[in-house]
């Protein structure tokens, strides 16, 4: 559990990083701590090339001087983005909300020995920026398969906000062996403020040979609350905004 918490305040702080780099420069997305995005955004720099005739360096053809001050090119202020406000402590500022977004995990049914997929819901959605959820999966009964970001039954998923921004990782509890815990980390190192309701996640497990009948839990880890969870930066007030989200559990019938 203390390695989960670390991943969560690693996220905030890099959160942090990212809205001090936008006052400077147009930067690409940067991965939380101890992971790695399956697609990197890249930004590449648009350097033109200096000019090489023999009036480039104090007067153009027209005959005017060429080193007045130069009117800014390129990506406006909008586009870049405000500056963060920083306080007396030079931290950006921060203000605490109690709502969030709903993330839930469905009912669903499987047989033993199968295969089952089931898609994690994003609703009441205001706007976040970073987003961390982690499910429990019981390894007694269940085998964890893989994660993918956004709707995996989507033709252009890959495309989606969710594919580009989402990794997961399957954790161990030291104190639970018969438990794996699959974080799943939504962050935007560009900080822009996503306020769709979608798909989270796409989760596949497979129900174990000899796993009885029965209806089993599926549910986001209760105790995993140690830590920022869901973040959002409002450019216009120049605040992050840490938001309470809420978490809904589900069930897995075994036929």
């Amino acid at each position: 559990m203390k390695k989960i918490r670390s991943m969560i305040l690693a996220l905030t702080a890099v959160s942090l990083l990212a809205l001090t780099a936008t006052s400077c420069e147009k930067v690409a997305p940067d991965a939380p701590s101890g992971s790695t995005p399956d697609n990197a955004a890249v930004t590449d720099a648009d350097n033109s090339g200096a000019g090489n005739d023999e009036n480039s360096a104090g007067e153009d053809s027209t005959g005017e001087d060429s080193t007045a001050e130069a009117k800014p090119s390129g990506n406006s202020a909008e586009e870049i983005g405000k500056p963060p406000k920083m306080n007396e402590n030079n931290l950006v500022e921060q203000q605490k909300l109690n709502d969030g977004p709903t993330l839930t995990l469905p009912d669903i049914e499987a047989s033993a020995g199968e295969e089952v997929s089931f898609k994690v819901d994003l609703s009441d959605n205001d706007g976040i920026t970073a987003l961390v959820a982690w499910i429990d999966i019981n390894t007694k009964y269940f085998e964890y398969v893989s994660c993918v970001g956004g709707d995996a039954d989507d033709e252009e998923n890959e495309d989606s906000v969710m594919y580009s921004n989402l990794t997961a990782n399957p954790y161990t509890k030291e104190d639970a062996a018969d438990t794996t815990t699959l974080v799943c980390m939504y962050f935007d190192g560009s900080q822009q403020s996503f306020k769709e309701n979608t798909t989270y996640a796409t989760v596949t497990l497979k129900v174990k040979e000899d796993t009885p009948a029965g209806k089993y839990d599926l549910a986001f880890d209760s105790a995993g609350d140690g830590g920022a969870m869901c973040n959002d930066y409002d450019r216009e007030k120049q605040v992050l905004l840490i938001r309470t989200p809420t978490y809904k559990n589900g069930s897995i019938t075994v036929k």
